[in-house]
């Protein structure tokens, strides 16, 4: 059984959560798990680092000694920021009654784009039109 240890490389190492990758032939197929796995809709532009080195074939990857980072598209990727919220109710007293001045505030404090749980259900909220 092959098993990897995989992160996204803007959040380090620390995070890194293990993959059994022994049923996989291809790299293509590697992407395909790893992007399911972190939410990535296009698995093309995930690529795989080891240190400073980046990795292109699944023998590298498999023979890799350091936990192995995930960048998409050339860039280093991170969970999106957003506020904490409450158990059950989420960010619903963060957010309204006056939900467009206060997207607002939490746009001023996380950047272009957060995440926000209202009453169970996740958002993704973005300010830019190039990343949405």
């Amino acid at each position: 059984m092959a098993v990897k240890q995989f992160f996204l490389y803007g959040d380090g190492s620390s995070t890194a959560v293990q993959f059994d990758i022994s049923a996989v032939d291809t790299i293509d197929e590697l992407k395909r798990s790893v992007a399911a796995q972190y939410g990535v809709i296009q698995a093309d532009g995930v690529a795989f680092q080891a240190g400073d080195l980046e990795l292109t074939e699944l023998h590298d990857i498999k023979d890799a000694s350091l936990p192995v980072g995930i960048t998409i598209d050339g860039r280093s990727v991170r969970d999106m920021p957003g506020p904490q919220g409450l158990p059950g109710m989420g960010n619903y007293f963060e957010v309204y009654p006056d939900h467009l001045g206060n997207n607002q505030r939490l746009f001023d404090k996380y950047g272009p784009i957060f995440k926000s749980t209202n009453m169970g259900k996740t958002v993704c909220q973005t300010n830019d039109p190039l990343i949405g």
